[in-house]
């Protein structure tokens, strides 16, 4: 139990993010007291040759001056110096032109074994645990060598090594810590947006995630979940007004039948009159069927799990099969029928759904036209978008303003401003599922309408680019382009 809870622990984001600033912390902290250690070294490593250079400078003055090296007061001056200097272990040597044999030393000053020859005048360098400068100078055939020992340097580092040590091992011990805490700060509306997460309830559609209001990135993540949970919440009211109006749908054939068998059930009739009788049942249930079917359908485009099968379909053939099938429908009303048809327009398609939609269109052009009308189904090639374009026109009551925008929701009727033609009574939704086939078919389908001088509607479809042979594809909106673009299947 307890490894599993460490084991969680060390895959938080606040276990990481403490980790990582930790371990930024700390490494940044080492790299900075480690330039720091070597730029003070350098600094004092400078100083150092610069007191050096400076004091061989001043000797050489002297013997410029008229000095003589081995002049008893200069030799004790320098003795005089060293002694004063003796905690830095400043010394002065002076030796033969070749550096082969030594002429004077000043009191303390060591044995450097001859290294001296290979370095260049006044060139600070290192001998062991001294830094010494030497010149040569030619009135006396002398070399003078001034040094000075690096032990105070090399202690004062000793000390600043130290320091940075105590200084990392505390980063060590409180970089993690304030690292746990900031990374805690930092997660705090994480937990936040958690816990309100767990407490959303689908039956409260209208809880929302806090905003605090800072514009940062967590903010934004808050409003794009509420943004999600107004899109499921929309959605899934658009489910309760389906299931709603379909139960609604579904209750009115139904007590239709039944009222009708009670009816039929209270006395003995005649044969001819029960046969009327199932007449009207089988009209009804006719009804009802094509409703369920409707409602099956709507609901499998909704869900984007609708398969069929996909072909290449002549539009100008489709049109002609509706004209046809309505003609004597159109005829009967005094409706005039007609179809004006460019050329061959090829989609990429189901031939029966997009039948439908046709079919769907034609209905209501016919339903919503008085007698002496004029219907007029038109294809054409849009060539600039590559799209075949289908326009249904109508000269019946129109559309009114205000109904226009929601003609393809479903279940939605315009009664009031599109009286309709004869008795029957539509279910609401035939546009609504002209739309959806036409979007699963990558098009689009618009109205325009006129209260009073008619309505057209107009859908807009791709043309097919390829000669490929029928197939079975999945239609739905994450996989129509890539379905659409998938490569040659046999």
């Amino acid at each position: 139990m307890l490894f599993a809870r460490n084991r969680y622990f060390t895959k938080t984001i606040r276990f990481r993010l403490a980790v990582w600033n930790a371990s930024v912390v700390i490494l940044a902290s080492m790299g900075t007291l480690f330039v720091l250690r070597e730029s003070l070294r350098f600094a004092l490593m400078s100083e150092l040759d610069q007191v050096l250079v400076e004091d061989i400078r001043e000797l050489a003055l002297s013997l410029d001056a008229g000095s003589r090296a081995d002049d008893p007061q200069v030799l004790e001056a320098l003795n005089r110096k060293a002694q004063a200097h003796e905690l830095h272990g400043w010394f002065v040597r002076l030796s033969d032109f070749d550096g082969s044999g030594g002429k004077w030393s000043s009191n303390g000053a060591p044995e450097l074994s001859g290294q001296m020859r290979l370095s260049r005048n006044r060139l600070p360098i290192s001998v062991g645990s001294y830094r010494v400068v030497q010149d040569r100078y030619e009135r006396g055939s002398l070399t003078v060598l001034v040094g000075s020992s690096l032990t105070p340097i090399q202690q004062d580092m000793s000390l600043i090594d130290r320091n940075a040590m105590l200084i990392c091992l505390g980063l060590v011990m409180v970089a993690p810590l304030c690292g746990y805490w900031l990374a805690g700060r930092a997660t705090h509306p994480f937990a936040a947006m958690i816990h309100t997460t767990a407490l959303l309830r689908p039956a409260q559609l209208s809880e929302r995630l806090p905003v605090r209001g800072t514009s940062d990135e967590l903010d934004q993540l808050a409003q794009q979940v509420n943004k999600l949970l107004d899109r499921i919440a929309q959605y899934l009211e658009t489910k309760r007004d389906f299931l709603a109006n379909a139960a609604h749908e579904l209750r009115s054939p139904l007590a239709a039948i039944r009222s009708t068998v009670e009816v039929a059930l209270n006395e003995d009739r005649k044969p001819e009159e029960y046969q009327s009788v199932l007449e009207g049942l089988l009209d009804e249930t006719a009804n009802l069927a094509n409703l369920v079917s409707q409602l099956l359908l709507l609901a499998e485009t909704e869900a984007d799990c609708l398969t069929v099968a996909a072909e290449f379909v002549e539009l100008n053939e489709l049109v002609s099969q509706s004209i046809e099938m309505f003609a004597p429908v159109a005829e009967d009303r005094g409706i005039q029928l007609r179809a004006h048809q460019s050329d061959s327009l090829v989609v990429e398609g189901s031939r029966l759904h997009l039948r439908q939609v046709i079919i769907n269109l034609v209905e209501n052009a016919i339903k919503f036209t008085p007698q002496g009308g004029t219907i007029t189904v038109s294809t054409a090639r849009q060539e600039e978008h590559s799209r075949a374009e289908l326009r249904v026109t109508d000269t019946g009551s129109g559309i009114s303003a205000d109904d226009l925008p929601h003609i393809f929701e479903r279940f939605f009727r315009s009664d009031r401003s599109r009286p309709r033609q004869g008795e029957s009574r539509g279910t609401g939704l035939g546009l609504s599922i002209c739309e959806s086939v036409v979007q699963m078919h990558g098009g689009t389908i618009t109205a325009t309408s006129q209260p009073g001088k008619g309505t057209e509607m107009t859908v807009m479809l791709p043309l097919a680019t390829t000669d490929v042979p029928e197939r079975s594809i999945l239609y739905g909106k994450a996989l129509r382009k890539p379905l659409r673009s998938a490569a040659r299947v046999e």
